[in-house]
């Protein structure tokens, strides 16, 4: 109930960017770094063995920063079994779980997946 930030983002944009952030983790290094700001979301990924990568995408958030970091496979699994066109992505903060359930005109209230973040 306390969580207060809400993101609107584009389902398709946001699973091809999460796919394309699973490229550059391994089995150690296994999570990408979300910051959300008004109206951006940059995904941050950064593995010692293999790279770094950096992508920014538009979103519809208006707020104040939230850094908080998530396993990117983990949340393709969810992308996956929603079927509309936006996602919406509830936050507190960077340390509390955060939910992604469908957006539609109307509240949504029978499919809402619980993600817990990764420390980093």
């Amino acid at each position: 109930k306390k969580h207060d930030k809400e993101v609107i983002v584009d389902r398709n944009q946001l699973s091809e960017a999460m796919r394309r952030t699973c490229v550059m983790t391994n089995d150690k290094f296994n999570s990408v770094r979300l910051i959300f700001t008004s109206g951006t979301m940059k995904l941050l990924v950064v593995t010692p063995e293999v790279g770094e990568y950096e992508e920014e995408m538009a979103i519809e958030y208006v707020g104040d920063e939230v850094d908080i970091a998530f396993n990117p496979n983990f949340v393709l699994d969810v992308l996956r079994r929603i079927d509309t066109e936006k996602v919406c992505i509830v936050l507190k903060d960077g340390m509390s779980p955060g939910v992604i359930k469908p957006y539609t005109e109307a509240p949504v209230d029978n499919y809402i997946n619980v993600i817990m973040p990764i420390r980093v």
